[in-house]
């Protein structure tokens, strides 16, 4: 009978006990469950039902069958006891689920879609007045999905080989307490296994102290549930040991050591890692959940390898991770205000170090790695001060970085980088800078302040500023006879990096803004080939412009009168050099100068462009430009002075407004003969045997053609040629011309008109026989003409307005005429005004003295005090030899004159006399020239303005000297 019983109940439990369990689970759980078997074990009182499904809370009953079940086990035994039966109690010792898939979905609050089923009450479906209980739960050779909800993505899948937790409350007592949670899951490659104690209190809450190992879990399939640097994507594995402490309103916390390995960080803006990392070793301090904090007493990063790109405005891809984002729209304004309404995590590193890292250039041939070494302190964005270390180097080369890392607002670096020894061509190809394939050698070293915010301004990420300066600096073009630029010293004062902003939001190559850059003995070597400048980029093969410049040479080597000598012995090779690649600058980096100055150094110019080989070599006296951008070789003002060996001093100076290059060439005695080979090469008919010339030039160049204006001065010029031709090209005999040209000195003045659209030789004879046209005319002043002026004033008297009519008269009939102005600080002045300033100190007469003066009776202040006013109105206001030796021992007593009061009156007169010749007799401003009054040098003569009405006096040295400083 009871082999009969249990068979009966065998065969009745899947039709009677499984419907019973379904309807009541769905009950109690608020979902659909589905039993497919049940089996029961009456000794043992062992319920095992087959093939389990529960559906997600809340799910449809008709949709049930369609979605994903929360839970589908293939087994669930159920352990019941048969004692607590006897008192109205369901104990159930264990309940086990095995070979089960469970779909977990996070909620945006931070719960579970489980939520539902692990807090089910189930003393409802109980008959009144009994109870329930479940000791301990397992989960064996199952697989539990955990995913976002909405998340259509990969889940991130967990098998659990074996897990146990205990719900039952465990009593005090003086022994440990046995353990009672052991989790065992593998995370694709990875696992974890959890080991510990819990206990239940009388509120319900969990009390958990457990330990967790964890080895080689992905790191990447963790980031969705782990605070992500910005739109970075980390990847590696993960190990370490932790201790998990929770005891409700006390405390949560989490401590131990982590251990990763492998660990690569992507940017979405850069295809490589940005950063990979062999081990990182962290000491967790705590991780406290209640406080949301979390302390790393220690972060040691191992075999580290940062990338580094050569862009100059963001040259560290990591960073791209916290640029600024655009500005979000009223729906994503709203979810980020909630976002910082909520508790935000912090955290804090006590200790931090990357020994043994490299930094490796990406895209630089050859490929640029450097050992580097970061060590910081007291990191986080609760912290206000934390010192960060840095130092990377190679050899000789070595850079320094001390500062701070701040992370309160943003994430910002600043501090001081020193670096010394840097390879001056590494650096410049590794960031592409102009001309970064000419650069042969250099040691740099820099004295830099760094700044580096990323995403916290709108502005660059990385601005930079400090001092730069390279030794040694040599350029070279593939055969550096033709092209080569060096410096004995190269200092830069770097203002900042800035990207330039292209159309539509776009962003060109970054360039760089140095505030003022001085280079001492510089070393320029230009070349000038039949078809133009050599100047980067080479666009052809270097090869071949030696093969094209090779016959050139080969015939001005045979010829007796070269110019050899001054070139370098770089130029003559003994064979070509070999061909390599064409230099594009499309894709460097623009570098722009505020101001540059040259101290020392020399220029070579060769010549090859005509049959004759012609070269300059320029010992540079001084230099300066401003508005230097590189690579296009502009500048908005130069000048350069210099001195050759052959031709003595020369000055150029050149501006450049809008599409318009202005230049200004002025020579002092120049040599006529050294000037025969440019003679020819402009196919003039004649040239010079001896005698010398100064010339000042005026140059336009623009897009359709150039224009010139030169005056040329000859001293006792000897002049060779055709007699013939030049007679045909002057119109009349050579010696008539030059007898007609030549003033009371003997000197030959011209101006010559120039232009890219006429022939040269015909409009050098054109202006030949204007020039003798003229001189036929009323002859010149020989002496300048002396302007005077009261002393201590700038008034004009009758006497003066009657000269300056002259002068305006003589201008008037002669077109090609000017007239130059200068003044010096005269002594009469300085003697006026001293006199004038002592007159303070001679008071009126009071008391007695005052009576007498009303009765004729005048005492010596009184005398010298009259004298002084009449000479002030301009009478001669006479004295007495007494009373002018007491005048005179006044004025040495009384604080001398301030020299700068001198030289504005002297400035005062001569704008004067300019004033009104414009103004009054209505002369062109362009015809008067005035000169700089020095006030230094001072006349022992009367105050005068000279003027001297010549040709072109801004052919004197004095006027030239004028024109540089005003360039």
């Amino acid at each position: 009978m009871l082999l009969a019983l249990l068979v009966g109940l065998r065969i009745a439990a899947p039709f009677v006990v499984g419907p019973f369990l379904e309807e009541r689970l769905s009950r109690a759980l608020g979902a659909r469950v589905q039993v497919g078997d049940v089996s029961f074990a009456p000794i043992d009182a062992v319920v095992t039902l087959g093939n389990v499904r529960v559906d997600r809370p809340g799910a449809p009953a008709s949709d049930g069958d369609e979605l994903e079940p929360a839970i589908h086990a293939a087994r669930v035994r159920l352990d019941l006891q048969w004692l607590p039966l006897l008192h109205r109690a369901l104990v159930v010792r264990e309940v086990a689920l095995e070979s089960a898939r469970i779909e977990v979905e996070r909620t945006a609050d931070g719960g579970t879609s489980l939520d539902r089923l692990l807090n089910v009450d189930a003393a409802p479906e109980l008959p009144p007045g009994w109870s329930f209980a479940i000791d301990r739960v397992m989960l064996r050779d199952s697989l539990v999905r955990v995913r976002d909800t909405g998340d259509d993505g990969a889940p991130l899948e967990l098998g659990v080989r074996d897990a146990e937790f205990s719900t039952m409350r465990r009593r005090a007592s003086a022994f440990k307490r046995a353990p009672n949670l052991h989790v065992d899951v593998l995370v694709e490659g990875g696992r974890i296994r959890i080991d510990g104690t819990t206990d239940v209190l009388d509120d319900g809450s969990l009390v958990v102290d457990a330990l967790l190992r964890v080895k080689d879990v992905p790191l990447e399939r963790l980031r969705e549930y782990l605070p992500e640097p910005g739109g970075a994507l980390v990847a590696g594995r993960l190990s370490g040991q932790l201790h998990y402490q929770r005891e409700p309103g006390r405390r949560d916390t989490l401590s131990g050591r982590l251990r990763a390995r492998r660990v690569t960080v992507h940017v979405p803006t850069f295809d490589a890692p940005a950063l990979a990392i062999r081990r990182v070793e962290a000491e967790l301090d705590k991780i406290d959940f209640r406080r949301q904090r979390v302390v790393l007493e220690a972060l040691t990063l191992h075999g580290a390898r940062l990338a580094v790109r050569p862009d100059l405005t963001a040259p560290v891809p990591l960073f791209d991770a916290t640029a600024v984002q655009p500005a979000a729209t009223d729906g994503k304004r709203r979810a980020a205000s909630s976002a910082a309404a909520s508790p935000r995590w912090t955290w804090s590193v006590a200790r931090f170090a990357a020994p043994y890292a490299r930094v490796e250039v990406v895209g630089a041939e050859p490929a640029i790695v450097l050992p580097a070494s970061v060590v910081g302190e007291n990191l986080g964005p609760a912290a206000y001060w934390s010192p960060l270390r840095a130092w990377l180097g190679r050899g000789d080369q070595i850079a320094t970085f001390d500062g701070t890392a701040r992370l309160t607002r943003g994430f910002t670096i600043d501090g001081r980088l020193t670096a010394d020894g840097i390879d001056a061509a590494l650096f410049a190809r590794a960031f592409k800078l102009p001309f970064a394939e000419l650069v042969q050698a250099g040691v740099a070293s820099a004295d830099l302040t760094v700044d580096v915010a990323p995403g916290a301004t709108d502005g660059p990420p990385v601005a930079v500023r400090g001092k730069l300066a390279v030794d040694g600096l040599w350029l070279a073009a593939p055969d550096p006879g033709l092209f080569a630029i060096g410096a004995s010293t190269l200092e830069l004062q770097l203002d900042g990096v800035r990207p330039a902003a292209g159309p539509r939001g776009t962003v060109r190559p970054a360039a760089l803004h140095f505030r003022r850059a001085t280079v001492r003995r510089p070393y320029v070597l230009l070349t000038r080939a039949p078809d133009g400048w050599l100047v980067p980029p080479f666009a052809e093969d270097p090869a071949l412009l030696w093969a094209r410049l090779m016959p050139v040479r080969a015939e001005s080597e045979s010829a007796p009168e070269t110019d050899a000598a001054v070139v370098p012995a770089a130029a003559a090779p003994a064979e070509p050099p070999a061909p390599s690649p064409a230099q594009t600058l499309d894709a460097a980096t623009p570098i722009v100068l505020g101001e540059l100055t040259t101290i020392g150094g020399r220029v070579i110019v060769l010549d090859f462009a005509h049959e004759r080989r012609t070269a300059l070599d320029v010992d540079l006296l001084e230099g300066w430009a401003r508005d230097v951008r590189l690579p296009g070789l502009g500048a908005s003002q130069l000048v350069v002075q210099g001195r050759d060996r052959r031709l003595g001093r020369m000055t150029v100076a050149a501006s450049r407004s809008g599409g318009t290059s202005e230049i200004e060439l002025s020579a002092q005695d120049v040599p006529l003969a050294a000037l025969t080979p440019y003679l020819q090469q402009a196919e003039l008919p004649y040239g010079f045997a001896g005698g010398t010339a100064r010339f000042l030039a005026r140059i336009w160049l623009r897009q359709d053609g150039w224009s010139a204006d030169a005056t040329v001065a000859l001293q006792r010029p000897e002049i060779v040629g055709d007699e013939d031709a030049l007679r045909r090209a002057l119109g009349m005999p050579v010696r008539d011309a030059i007898a007609t040209l030549r003033d009371s000195d003997g000197d030959i003045t011209l101006r010559l008109t120039l232009g890219s659209r006429g022939d040269v030789p015909t409009m050098v004879a054109s202006a030949l026989r204007s020039a003798v046209t003229r001189a036929r005319l009323a002859p010149l002043p020989d002496r300048p003409i002396e302007i005077r002026f009261a002393p201590g004033s700038d008034e004009l008297g009758v006497r003066a307005k009657q000269e300056l009519g002259e002068i305006a008269y003589l201008l008037a009939s002669r077109s090609d005429a000017v007239v130059e102005l200068s003044s010096t600080v005269s002594e009469h002045d300085r003697r006026f005004l001293a006199e004038q300033a002592a007159a303070q100190y001679l008071e009126e007469p009071e008391g007695f003295m005052g009576v007498l003066r009303v009765f004729g009776v005048r005492d010596q202040d009184t005398r010298i005090r009259e004298a002084l006013a009449e000479r002030r109105a301009g009478r001669p206001g006479r004295l007495s030899p007494e009373d002018e030796a007491v005048l005179r021992e006044i004025v040495a007593a009384a604080p001398p004159i301030d020299p700068h009061r001198l030289t504005a009156l002297a400035r005062a007169r001569v704008a004067k006399v300019a004033r009104e010749l414009v103004d009054r007799h209505g002369v062109e401003p362009s015809r008067i020239m005035v000169n700089e009054v020095s006030p230094t040098a001072a006349s022992a003569g009367p105050p005068t303005v000279r003027a001297s009405v010549e040709l072109d006096t801004t052919l004197e040295a004095s006027a030239t000297r004028a024109e540089v400083r005003r360039w």
